[in-house]
């Protein structure tokens, strides 16, 4: 039957009280705590200074009817990751803009490197068809995944086989790379194997954030959605804009946090939010630049603000369920094509209040530096917090991510 029991937080104050299940696990009690807004790899449980680990039960960890449990919360550290035309990838500490370590070892240039949801290991992509596993530690390689296709020239700028993006599922198991080839590839991450091969022609894909679909991308403008089990294509979006709209190529595409919304990037400067279920367009998020340039677009953690940013060094803020442009932060003449919000802006800039946190990235170099930077900007205050410089090449992507310390 179930049992009353108390959870304190490390100063002995009671955060919460309620009736567990003999059977339940650590984390069965810990989605139950109110209020609780850090993700559970950050929480622990202690019954008598001892931690109930996570496949223990309640009744094997000798938890009773009165039992007062500690909470212990890990303390998190915001990191930077930039990838660069330089062939190198950096990590970077949020709050002070120091390069903990430089990733070197890909033979053409790096176009995304992530951290993993686990915030042990960091996976890049470059244009040399190789996707990289590293220790975020410090800064070791561990795993190479050989990207697919031969790796040749076609055109100018394209190279056949060249990886352009990567990003670990979100349980952090698998990896998913695009390739110039024309198709993604799923990995394992323990046994670096070729799980599934999801069929072209695209240059980009990501996973829904809760794993069970992909998302394609063409450089022609196509969207689609797969299973990410079995690779089969359940949706298109229609991208075919009714005249006079051109049907312009993709930068860029992500899900919306609730899985219900895509946000794409296009040449023509516009933003579009997509509907997941019917693949119809919701609406163009644009912004006022005077001339029609690629832009970098991204949701906001809640999903309920989406930032817009241009060549033209602009950053807009557009609320995501109403297309209301909100705000405008201008970062100079800077030539932006990554933006991203900060996860828990309060949590890891405390001086800014309630303000809102951006990282841009540059794929020029600007005021007397060898490559591409990346700032971090303040929303409300229109202020630069910090600037990350050392490529000397031009930054293709920049984000965040979050590790215990």
């Amino acid at each position: 039957r179930a049992m009353h029991v108390s959870v304190l937080n490390m100063a002995g104050d009671e955060v919460a009280a309620l009736d567990v299940e003999p059977e339940w696990v650590a984390t069965d009690l810990l989605r139950r705590l109110e209020g609780e807004t850090l993700p559970l790899q950050y929480l622990r449980l202690l019954n008598g200074g001892v931690e109930v680990r996570g496949d223990v039960t309640m009744a094997v960890a000798a938890v009773e009817e009165g039992s007062q449990l500690t909470l212990v919360r890990i303390s998190r550290r915001l990191y930077v990751f930039t990838a660069s035309a330089d062939r190198t990838a950096r990590v970077w500490r949020a709050d002070t803009g120091e390069c903990l370590n430089i990733l070197e070892g890909h033979t053409d240039e790096v176009r995304t490197a992530v951290l993993s949801p686990d915030g042990t290991l960091v996976l890049t992509a470059s244009l040399d068809g190789k996707a990289k596993l590293w220790s975020l530690e410090d800064g070791a390689c561990l795993r190479t995944l050989e990207g697919p296709g031969e790796r040749g020239w076609v055109g100018e700028h394209s190279r056949l086989g060249g990886l352009f993006s990567a990003e670990f599922s979100p349980d952090g198991t698998l990896a998913l790379t695009a390739s110039s080839a024309g198709f993604a590839k799923l990995w394992s991450i323990e046994s670096g194997e070729c799980l599934q091969t999801f069929e072209g022609p695209m240059f980009m894909a990501v996973f829904s954030p809760d794993g069970g679909r992909v998302l394609t991308v063409s450089r022609s403008g196509d969207v689609k959605i797969c299973k990410a089990d079995t690779g089969e294509c359940f949706q298109t979006l229609n991208t075919q804009l009714p005249p006079p709209q051109p049907h312009v190529g993709m930068l860029s595409a992500a899900f919306s946090p609730d899985c219900a919304h895509v946000l794409t990037s296009a040449h023509d400067g516009a933003a579009r939010l997509w509907n997941v279920e019917s693949g119809e367009l919701v609406r163009t998020l644009r912004g006022y630049t005077v001339v029609a340039s690629e832009c970098a677009a991204a949701y906001s953690p809640d999903g309920a603000s989406v930032i817009t940013a241009d060549k033209e060094g602009t950053v807009y803020v557009w609320g995501a369920e109403t297309g209301q442009f909100l705000r405008m932060v201008q970062c100079g003449d800077i030539s932006i094509v990554s933006a991203a919000f900060s996860p828990s802006p309060k949590e890891h800039f405390p001086a800014i209040g309630d303000d809102a946190v951006v990282l841009v990235a540059t794929d020029r170099p600007h005021w007397g530096d060898a490559g591409g930077i990346a700032m971090l900007w303040s929303v409300a205050g229109g202020e630069c917090l910090c600037a990350f410089r050392g490529h000397t090449g031009a930054i293709r992507s920049a984000c965040f991510g979050l590790a215990a310390v």
